[in-house]
């Protein structure tokens, strides 16, 4: 799973660094990336990010929580 998962984090830092110029268009993981420097770690912004990336998959999930575990239950019971 983790190379799987690396695999993929090394696909977007390729995709962002040969195919955007912009820093509009960069990925999520490259401006996530940006608040890490050589000799600091800007903790607050990171995280404050990553909560922010991840908050509309989150409320999706919530949204259709209810037909979600209907779903994984009935393929459970058969």
């Amino acid at each position: 799973m983790t190379l799987v998962q690396s695999r993929g984090i090394l696909n977007d830092r390729l995709f962002a660094m040969t195919m955007t110029n912009d820093d509009c268009t960069l990925p999520v993981t490259e401006k996530l990336n940006s608040f890490v420097t050589a000799m600091q770690i800007d903790n607050g912004s990171l995280m404050a990010s990553a909560i922010i990336s991840v908050l509309p998959l989150l409320l999706i999930f919530l949204y259709y929580q209810k037909a979600f575990v209907r779903t994984r239950w009935a393929a459970v019971q058969s």
